[in-house]
């Protein structure tokens, strides 16, 4: 087991960041009082030429939000506070869905998109589904509540999905 990265506190939980070979990092938050696991996220490290694909399918770095959105058959559920936001030149893009195997935990596919740019006029129109897949999320509702608040945004196709493969987080 790789040395720890990082250690501390999240609010009045504990996180734990691991490394990962090629540059990626693995980490985990716990309720410090029941030692519950709520929320296990892998990153990718935007300098890596590797890929890794964390869930089958699913790789961060190559997969983009169209594909996501083909096939899970929606945009999924987005909260209000953080759906999409605009971070150092880049669109973040978080789209979220139950698994159905595990009630009360979402999976959340965070998706990055450096709009272009050109030179004398800001873009008219961005493809979003362009954006690139740069980090898994599998968390409890009820955590990601607590974070990003409760005003949830559903897409009318939405449904929870099942991802083989895919560890629920509690």
């Amino acid at each position: 087991m790789p040395k720890t990265q990082n250690i501390g506190p999240v609010g009045h939980y504990a996180a734990i960041k691991w490394p990962l070979p090629g540059g990626n990092s693995f980490s985990a938050t716990a309720s410090p009082d029941t030692g519950k696991i709520v929320l296990l996220e892998e990153d990718r490290d935007p300098a890596s030429a590797t890929y890794d694909v964390p869930a089958p399918g699913l790789i961060l770095g190559a997969t983009t939000l169209a594909d996501i959105r083909r096939r899970f058959g929606s945009n999924g559920i987005g909260f209000a506070s953080n759906a999409e936001s605009l971070q150092a030149g880049a669109l973040i893009g978080i789209n979220c869905y139950e698994l159905r195997h595990a009630p009360g935990v979402f999976v959340a596919f965070v998706t990055r998109l450096i709009p272009p740019r050109h030179k004398d006029r800001a873009p008219t129109h961005i493809d979003t589904g362009a954006g690139v897949l740069v980090s898994i999320i599998v968390a409890e509702k009820s955590y990601l509540e607590e974070i990003w608040g409760d005003d949830l945004l559903f897409d009318h196709h939405y449904k929870p999905i099942d991802v083989p493969g895919l560890v629920a987080a509690n």
